[in-house]
């Protein structure tokens, strides 16, 4: 199957960008992901994690992915349309491409994901760097440490610190709070 509509640049690694950032997964999470690892309903989606580094055990995590305001930018719409390009309706939610963006049904593994990552965002990112980028916008937006950590799976407030990453000394100062 062809992902890309005629005449057009490839859409799957736009779709593929905007969901990263509303999930903040690791790459090894992302990739584990299957489709019916989604639970669509009228708020959204809960991703089902069942296992990452931060689960050893294997208890599973749950993760919610919520409707955009934007329906060109939303990551639930986003994630219906390319798993209506899929050609199975069971396992691996994102999967390979090939050259003249012909659909595989093989699963990406991490190193393609570092690949897209730095093909469509640049060298200076990686799939980290996006994670860090959910916790600074997130923190930036008014989200509390507990919140963060539930959609990261952090286990630390520590953790979150780390990846807060507010480069302006004067931006987010609580100096600015003070009233004088």
């Amino acid at each position: 199957m062809n992902a890309t509509p005629p005449n057009q640049q490839p859409w799957w690694p736009i779709r593929f960008r905007l969901c990263i950032p509303s999930t903040p997964q690791k790459r090894n999470e992302l990739i584990s992901l299957d489709i019916e690892d989604l639970h669509f309903d009228e708020r959204g989606i809960l991703v089902e994690v069942k296992r990452s580094k931060t689960d050893q055990m294997g208890q599973g995590l749950v993760k919610a992915i919520f409707y955009g305001a934007d329906p060109a930018l939303c990551p639930v719409l986003t994630l219906k349309r390319w798993i209506s390009t899929l050609s199975h309706k069971h396992g691996p939610l994102f999967v390979r491409v090939r050259k003249g963006d012909q659909l595989t049904s093989d699963r990406l593994t991490d190193q393609y994901v570092r690949l897209l990552v730095k093909k469509y965002l640049g060298d200076r990112y990686t799939a980290h760097s996006l994670r860090a980028s959910f916790v600074t916008v997130s923190r930036g937006n008014g989200a509390g440490t507990t919140e963060i950590m539930r959609q990261t799976g952090q286990k630390t407030e520590a953790m979150v610190r780390r990846y807060t990453r507010f480069e302006d000394a004067r931006q987010h100062n609580a100096a600015n709070k003070l009233g004088l």
